[in-house]
């Protein structure tokens, strides 16, 4: 089982098999990752939280400050 770290705590990472791809996901955000391996697919689901998270600092530095 792998986890990762999303704002300050550890999630376990959901792997399926699904076709060729294999998918990563986790019960936060709604977040889905898909690559050719276990590892493809973790990295991706890790890039993409980082994503989420520094969109969503984003949107927050913008409401309060104008």
């Amino acid at each position: 089982m792998r986890l990762i770290e999303y704002k300050n705590k550890l999630y376990s990472v959901i792997i399926k098999k699904k076709g060729d791809n294999v998918i990563a996901s986790i019960q936060v955000e709604g977040a889905t990752a898909m690559g050719k391996t276990e590892e493809d697919a973790y990295i991706n689901l890790k890039n993409k939280l980082s994503e989420i998270n520094s969109n969503s600092n984003i949107g927050k530095e913008k409401l309060l400050f104008g």
